[in-house]
């Protein structure tokens, strides 16, 4: 029983340690807000808004980090959340949004743009973790028929 609580006590600890790294976000780290909905994005910061229509997108790397404080598996760390979405123009000029994927809840919204960039014939690559972990619609590990099925709900021929 001692041995047992000894491990539990060393695994809380390493993810308590976990956030003490500097690259976990903090409350003070928030400058803006991100909004999704059909026609593209919108940034808010600092009261200035940024609109980013998807039809003037041509391809779209999603970098990130999974959900915050959650791991990817048993063996996994604890990721830190944040995310990097860099998209690249018709024109060829290029913007990076850096936003944080905080809890659960918010998965739903980024499935929703990775959907309206895919149906839109956004070339788009989506990675996880540091390793680069190819993901479709945010999931690691999707099986043959799942992947058949996005292909033919949205439009696409191939993911990455």
């Amino acid at each position: 029983l001692l041995i047992l609580w000894g491990v539990v006590l060393v695994i809380k600890s390493m993810e308590f340690a976990r956030k003490l790294y500097p690259d976990w976000p903090r409350d003070k780290d928030m400058i803006g807000e991100l909004h999704v909905d059909d026609d593209g994005l919108t940034l808010t910061q600092d009261g200035d808004l940024q609109h980013v229509l998807f039809q003037d997108v041509r391809s779209a790397i999603l970098e990130h980090n999974h959900i915050k404080g959650e791991a990817l598996s048993h063996r996994d760390i604890t990721h830190n959340g944040i995310a990097t979405l860099s998209l690249t123009f018709h024109n060829g000029h290029a913007v990076t949004i850096k936003f944080l994927i905080a809890g659960r809840d918010q998965v739903p919204g980024v499935e929703f743009l990775l959907r309206g960039m895919y149906k839109r014939s956004i070339e788009v690559k989506e990675f996880v973790g540091r390793l680069r972990l190819r993901t479709i619609l945010f999931k690691l590990g999707r099986s043959f028929k799942e992947i058949q099925a996005l292909k033919e709900e949205l439009g696409v021929k191939h993911f990455h």
